[in-house]
């Protein structure tokens, strides 16, 4: 049967835009017709080309189970899992993203002539992040790590996916509430005109650089290994049958490519240099879809570093009004969960609020919105408050920080019942918690020894950290699979986060410094080692 022969044939509007837009997406491959432009109301089918003429699976259904997909892995707030709640596997207890979003200011990015640094943010004007996506088809968004960027792009991504599935929480609207002006107040009219219904892709490129880079270190980046890396991952989740509609609409330009963690793309063996040739010629073939590209300054210094033809704008810190937005949703979505009454989290939003304004440590800390989720969940589980002294409020948010790591991983059968899936950090060496605590308090200090600079944090190898861990192993007699430790270390948030592929960082310097004080004073040379270390 035929596609206008359905019973749920389109309006006569919708068949001229059907038979507008019809394309091929190759030998073999699907033909499709219509597209998200052409109205999400429309009852839009396509054929299977496999050597006779057979209905194929509604578009519709397609793109709503792609969606879908793209929600699950957008929603959830990253560091959520700091919810100690969270260990009986209740997914309802979850931090939504689109209930604790906080619109990110940016500034245009200045480069100094002749000058191999990372780009300095011009201070003359602020922009929203959402507004800089809206005005560039190409855009570069860099900032540090905990500054925001995998969030603003996981947000975007679920609200345009929201949007298409008719999400109340999440979608064109929630998108635009996130619009904030100069001085960082209000909402701003009329934008989001070029974004609009824009099918989002998101791509994390630690992922591919690990599995879509076919060719050899020296050969030249082609915009064909991104696609064939976007059709192996659909077709990995069940998701096979999307991919020429996902082509289509991005050659039609009705698509926006997110590409997260450029930074996050291992230097060796020129892999970095073929993700910028890929992402460049990916961008000049897919017509007016947009692009946006993340990562820290560092992987943006030299100018064979940059993208041709690229905007680039640098995040700014949360200044106080994102910061009272941000602490007034996290205190109003504790009420949506039911965790506490509105009275009482509208009293410890303004105690959380008034402890931050009155301490310049804390403020600074809190203009970096990982590490002000980091004092929002803190102050959630001491009852409303925050430890007055600063070693123990970095005490208290290492064990914190440690407490994911140490966290069973369980979820509830048909049955109900908890069936464990991951045990903690320590069980799973099979050591106790304190011993870990130390061979980080030792990493943190060889970091920081080894780190020329006096800002930002220190790279911590891989290896390293895997074989400190295995180490403390060995010492018990046993053996650990070291592919099973990263695959552990890299699924979870924690006291060091996952930098790209080969690399890992401190959510923060304060925390590097305050480990490596830690390592200093545990030793049993701590007053003989600090003075050399002054020499």
């Amino acid at each position: 049967m035929d596609s206008d022969q359905s019973a749920e044939a389109p309006a006569e509007g919708s068949k001229r835009r059907l038979a507008a837009g019809a394309t091929a997406a190759g030998d073999g491959a699907v033909a499709v017709a219509g597209g998200i432009g052409a109205g999400r109301d429309a009852h839009l089918h396509l054929h299977l080309q496999t050597g006779q003429s057979e209905l194929g699976p509604d578009e519709d259904t397609l793109l709503r189970a792609y969606l879908g997909r793209v929600i699950d892995q957008t929603e959830i707030l990253p560091l959520a899992v700091v919810d100690r709640e969270l260990e009986d596997g209740r997914d309802d207890l979850r931090l939504k993203l689109p209930a604790v979003y906080t619109a990110l200011l940016t500034r245009s990015a200045r480069f100094e002539a002749g000058r191999d640094r990372a780009p300095k943010a011009d201070e003359r004007e602020l922009v929203s992040a959402l507004e800089q996506l809206d005005r560039h088809r190409k855009l570069v968004l860099l900032g540090d790590p905990g500054s925001g960027k995998s969030t603003f792009v996981n947000f975007v991504a679920l609200c345009l996916a929201g949007e298409g599935l008719d999400r109340a929480d999440a979608n064109l609207a929630r998108l635009r509430e996130s619009l904030l002006g100069r001085e960082g107040r209000g909402e701003k009219e009329g934008l989001l005109r070029s974004l609009g219904r824009l099918l989002p892709v998101r791509v994390v490129l630690r992922d591919f650089a690990a599995d879509g880079l076919p060719g050899e270190p020296g050969e030249e980046g082609r915009a064909y290994w991104l696609w064939e890396f976007l059709r192996s991952q659909l077709d990995g989740a069940g998701h096979g049958l999307f991919f020429p509609v996902l082509q289509r609409e991005l050659l039609a330009g009705r698509g926006l490519v997110l590409l997260d963690g450029l930074d996050e793309v291992p230097e060796a063996s020129e892999r970095r240099r073929q993700i910028r040739e890929v992402v460049a010629d990916f961008a000049r073939g897919i017509g007016e879809s947009r692009v946006l590209v993340t990562g820290r300054p560092y992987a943006y210094q030299k100018p064979e570093e940059r993208l041709k033809d690229f905007v680039v704008a640098v995040l700014a810190p949360f200044n106080r009004y994102q910061i009272g937005q941000f602490v007034k949703r996290w205190y109003e979505h504790q009420v949506v969960l039911k965790r506490m009454e509105k009275e009482q989290a509208e009293a410890r939003g303004q105690l959380l609020e008034r402890a931050i304004f009155a301490s310049d440590r804390l403020l600074s800390l809190a203009e970096r919105p990982l590490l002000l989720t980091l004092m929002a969940s803190l102050h959630a589980l001491r009852g409303g408050d925050l430890p007055e002294r600063r070693e123990q409020l970095y005490e208290e948010a290492v064990k914190l920080l440690l407490s994911i790591w140490e966290k069973v991983r369980a979820r509830r059968d048909g049955k109900g019942e908890l069936v464990l899936e991951e045990p903690g950090l320590a069980a799973f060496l099979e050591v106790n918690e304190d011993e870990v605590r130390k061979a980080l308090e030792a990493l943190a200090f060889t970091a920081h020894e080894a780190q020329p600079e006096r800002e930002g944090t220190a790279d911590v190898p891989e290896w390293q950290l895997v074989d400190s861990l295995v180490q403390l192993k060995k010492s018990k007699g046993g053996k650990v699979d070291e592919r099973k430790l990263l695959a552990y270390l890299e699924n979870r948030a924690g006291l060091l986060l996952a930098r790209g592929r080969g690399m890992y960082t401190f959510p923060h310097r304060t925390f590097q410094e305050y480990l490596a004080a830690c390592h200093l004073m545990g030793g049993d040379t701590f007053p003989d080692e600090v003075a050399n270390l002054v020499d």
